[in-house]
């Protein structure tokens, strides 16, 4: 058998103000941009192009 905690008028009241807050408040969101995924061979091909070219200036001076 379980046992029903008393529940006061001010609780009851506190409780439905913060459910109808909470109500008030919900966002819908509308649309959405997808996200182009980024190629790891493009990446890094970026990143090599970049350390050859750092590592050439720093050998010919």
């Amino acid at each position: 058998m379980g046992y029903i905690a008393p529940v006061t008028q001010l609780d009851y009241i506190q409780y439905a103000n913060r459910i109808v807050k909470a109500a008030e408040n919900v966002r819908n969101v509308i649309g959405t941009a997808p996200i182009q995924p980024i190629r790891y061979n493009q990446v890094m091909e970026d990143e090599t192009g970049r350390f050859k070219k750092n590592y050439q200036i720093y050998y010919q001076n």
